[in-house]
Parts: C-alpha cells; structure tokens; sequence
C-alpha cells in the first residue's frame, strides 16, 4: 500500500503496484471486517484507475467503499473515498464524483485531516468548473487553501497553482497564467521523479494560440512530426497554421486508430484534449465525415464544461464544440440550441475567453449557414470582437476574419462608417445616417482605429481611399 501510495501522486502507471497488491490480497483470506484489508482493496481500486483498467477498478473500489461503510470506520471511510476521487473524472460520475467529494470534506473537517480535505477540495473544485459554478469553485479554492497551509504537502500547491492558471486563463490575464504555467514547472521539477513537462506545454499552448503567439513554433512543425511526438497535439497545431493537408490526413489517421481500438484509447485526463483537438480539426476543415464520427464521442459531455488533466487546460463548453460540428453537418436548429446553452454557461462563470470563443464560433456558424439575419451576425461579431479587442484574443480576432468585407477585418457596418468617414462626417452625421445613437457611432469608429492602425479618423480616411476599401 505504501508502494502504491507513493506513485499515484505524480500520476504513474499503476501496474507494478497492482501486481504487488494482488498478490498480497491473494495471500489472505478475504475479510470485509478487517479493515487492513479493506484499505488493501481500496489502494488496489486506485492502482488500477492508473493503469486504465476503469471497470475493474470501479468494482474493487465500490467493495472497498461498501465494507468500510459497514464498518463505521470513518478513518478507514475516508481513505476509501479518497481513492474513489481517483477513479476517471468521466461525463457520467460526475455529479457522484461531487457528492463523494462533499462526504470527504466533511469527515475531513471532522478529524482535522489537511490532507483528505486536499484531496476533496481538488474534486470539488474540478467538478465546479465542469458545471460552471463559480461559488462552488471558489469555496473548493478556499478548502485547498486551508488544506496547502496546513499539510505543506508540495503536490497540494502544485494542484492550487493549476487552478489559479485555469481562473487567469478564464478571465483572459494571459500575463499571469503565462507566469503561474513557468513557477509551476519548477514546482514540479522539486518533485524529483515526476514531469510537468507535459503540463507545462499544454498550458502554454493554450495561453499562445490565445494570443496569437505560436507563430515561432511553425518551424518545428515538420520535425516535431517524425520524433514521436503527441499526434493529438502536432494536429492542434497543424489546425491553427492552417495546414490543411497535414490536418485533414492525421486527422482520419487518428479517427481510424480510434475505431481500431474501439474506444478511448487515451486516459481521461488526455481524453477531453483528444476530443477537441479532433473536433476543432474537423470544423476547421468543414470535413463532415469526420464530424459525423467524432460527435457520438464528445455527445456525453453535453451540458459540461471540458477540462483536460486538473486544470491543464480548459476549453469551455463542450455544447460550443457540439454546436460547431452540428453546423458542419447542417444541423442547424441544433446548433442554435446548443450555442445559447454555452453562452449561458460562459456568462454564468464569468468566462471572459470562453465567452469570446463561443460568440465567434456562433457568428461563424451564422456566416457559413448562409444565415438571412445579417444584424444578427453582425450582433456576435461585434460582441466577440469587443471581448477580443479588450482581452487581446488574437485566435477569435482570426476566427472572425471570415466575417470581413475588407481587408482590414472590417464588419458591414464598419465599413458603412468608415465610407461616411471618407465624407467628412462627424459622429452625429453617422448616427444620423446610420439611424443608432452617438455612442454607438463612437465605438464604430474606435474599432476600425484598432483595426486599421490608424491614428485618427483622418488617416483611417486617406488609408480607405488609397487601399480602395471603400468607393467615396
């Protein structure tokens, strides 16, 4: 048990301690009232969660949990339920994965356990973020925090730090979760045998396709391709160059090795970054085959929110991704659906770069549908743009390049100012002109100084007529 205690925590494959514990557990007599044994059984239910062994695992874990609450041990209870949490962080268990977590921090709070409450504050605080409730992530937050200081264990701050990474990323302060990812490393790498690494590139991936920072990386593309690297990943990047070619065969290669393995081949802890690698992919390319495939996978978390590892990346909605291959496949009543529901949960958590991502993705939607309200495309595009402008989101400023009529990135209606601009007009002229209030006019003009680069409304003129964006 000692042997397998040490290795879950930096995350390591569970086979040696499984051979270990079955072993032991086949050298004595099954006893539920030896509760030497039901930890046994409990630490062997983990061993197996890391191995990938889910069934099994859920099995011996159920009978572990089951004796210990026969026993009325709450010691022993405890350390059942915390190896429970272990278990896969799947779609289905997660309302389960909450109550359990809940149960833990209460017995913990009861014995003054820091580090059980640790571990119940680190489900919570997941299955928070998966349902977008903020006031349960933020208690979760203050459960780790008590539990940090009082435990001093390193993997507890190593977990606390990964949540404020994922709030930094959330809120769009790429600055801080940029820092938080590098203190993060070196935190890990105190760990001795453990690596971060892996970690650590998911994160800054995450924070540099936001704001449009990867551009160095291109180079690496062709050698990253033959030295092993995580396809999953080298497709994530062959989408956002634009790589269409590269993209579309790995993509098909990596949903044929899926239909080989006939299921999740990946942990779930990679899984949801599988999925929407692969989905981003397939609505990147329009490819409606491979949408046809991977939408029965990413189907279970509809209403959850996607977070790969703890906190190693989060991608917001997985109804915006469900929208997004629903508008592939010409399931357009679908899509609307599922793209209110997103945004709501976007709203709900506050989630200034979701919120963006999920506007654009929904203008884009509306653009290629052929969708007849113009003024309701225009709507998300100006809002997803405002969001974009404000917080620096180069990817949804890109993504709503589609949406342009000049070469600038320029709305509709922001070329009908920036025409009026080219006469003249003052901002009361355009509101008259255009039937909407000064401020509105105002903000017109204060996006296409950002678009254009101009310095004022006189040089975005002269700059209009000169490009020939617009005919005076």
């Amino acid at each position: 048990m000692g042997y397998e205690d040490a290795g879950w925590r930096p995350g390591r494959p569970g086979a040696g301690a499984c051979a270990l514990l079955t072993r032991a557990l086949d050298g004595v007599p099954s006893d539920p009232a030896d509760a030497l044994y039901v930890r046994a059984l409990a630490s062997l239910s983990r061993a197996m969660a890391f191995t990938g062994d889910a069934d099994q695992a859920r099995a011996a874990g159920e009978q572990a949990l089951a004796h210990a609450r026969e026993l009325g041990d709450e010691r022993l209870l405890a350390d059942a339920l915390q190896t429970m949490l272990w278990h896969c962080l799947a779609p289905g268990s997660v309302s389960r994965q909450r109550v359990m977590a809940g149960e833990l921090a209460r017995l913990a709070r009861g014995s003054g356990d820091w580090e059980a409450l640790g571990m119940a504050a680190v489900f919570q605080s997941g299955v928070a973020y998966m349902q977008a409730d903020p006031k349960a992530w933020s208690d979760a937050n203050a459960d780790l925090d008590r539990a940090v200081r009082g435990s001093g264990q390193p993997f507890l701050a190593y977990i606390r730090g990964c949540d404020d990474y994922a709030h930094a990323f959330v809120r769009a302060d790429f600055a801080a979760a940029e820092k938080i990812a590098e203190d993060l490393l070196e935190l890990g790498r105190s760990f001795g045998t453990d690596d971060t690494e892996g970690p650590y590139g998911l994160q800054m991936f995450m924070v540099r396709r936001e704001t449009g920072a990867l551009e160095a990386a291109r180079p690496l593309v062709q050698a990253a391709a033959a030295d092993g690297t995580w396809e999953p990943g080298l497709l994530a990047l062959y989408t956002e160059f634009g790589l269409a070619d590269a993209a579309r065969g790995l993509l098909h290669r990596l949903l044929d090795k899926l239909d080989a393995a006939s299921g999740r081949p990946a942990p779930w802890g990679q899984w949801t970054a599988v999925l929407v690698f692969l989905a981003e992919a397939a609505v990147a390319l329009r490819d409606r085959g491979a949408a046809r495939r991977i939408r029965p996978l990413l189907a279970p978390f509809a209403g959850l929110q996607l977070m790969a590892g703890h906190f190693v990346a989060v991608f917001g909605p997985a109804d915006t991704y469900l929208a997004s291959l629903d508008s592939v496949l010409g399931r357009h009543e679908s899509a609307e659906l599922l793209f209110e529901r997103a945004l709501a949960q976007d709203q709900a958590l506050g989630a200034v770069t979701h919120r963006a991502a999920t506007l654009a993705a929904w203008a884009t939607h509306l653009r290629v549908s052929g969708c007849s309200s113009r003024r309701r495309l225009q709507e998300l595009s100006d809002e997803a743009r405002r969001l974009a402008v404000g917080a620096g989101l180069a990817r949804v400023m890109h993504m709503l390049e589609g949406d342009a009529e000049s070469p600038a990135g320029l709305t509709a209606r922001e070329v009908d100012v920036l025409r009026l601009l080219t006469r003249g007009s003052s901002n009361r002229d355009i509101a008259r002109r255009l039937k909407v209030t000064e401020n509105t006019a105002a903000n017109h003009v204060r996006s296409i100084l950002t678009k254009t680069g101009a310095a004022n409304r006189t040089q975005a003129a002269l700059m209009a007529l000169s490009r020939r964006w617009v005919d005076n």
